[in-house]
């Protein structure tokens, strides 16, 4: 899901912006809001049908645990170092188990074996 995608784009980009910076301008708290807010939208559409059954779809139960545990280290005046050099690494596991098509997620289409116009000229009716 794309808004999953940016959801966890944002959270790490807010995330780095704290580690960089620190706090003071708010720049990386605007960063983490819109992260949640498109989290709550790709929770919306991704559980919307049911596909994944009542645990939901499970990159984004993780990305709700990593909010969680990212709000509670930041609330503990704890270091995100760690937690954030591993939160990237799941997010880089998420998209290749997407891209690859691995279950629970739909596989990657076969490469077409004939082009366009070829597959065209073999519908009757439809080739003019």
């Amino acid at each position: 899901d794309i808004w999953l995608g940016e959801s966890a784009a944002r959270l790490v980009h807010g995330a780095q912006l704290e580690l960089g910076r620190g706090a003071g301008d708010g720049l990386e708290a605007w960063w983490i809001e819109e992260a949640a807010r498109l989290l709550e939208l790709g929770l919306e559409r991704a559980n919307r049908d049911d596909d994944f059954g009542q645990d939901g779809h499970p990159w984004a139960a993780e990305l709700v645990a990593a909010f969680e545990s990212y709000r509670g280290l930041k609330e503990r005046g704890a270091d995100v170092t760690d937690w954030l050099e591993a939160f990237k690494a799941r997010t880089v596991f998420w998209c290749a188990q997407i891209l690859g098509g691995v279950p629970p997620f739909p596989p990657k289409p076969r490469a077409r074996l004939e082009d366009a116009g070829t597959l065209k000229k073999r519908l009757p009716g439809h080739n003019a």
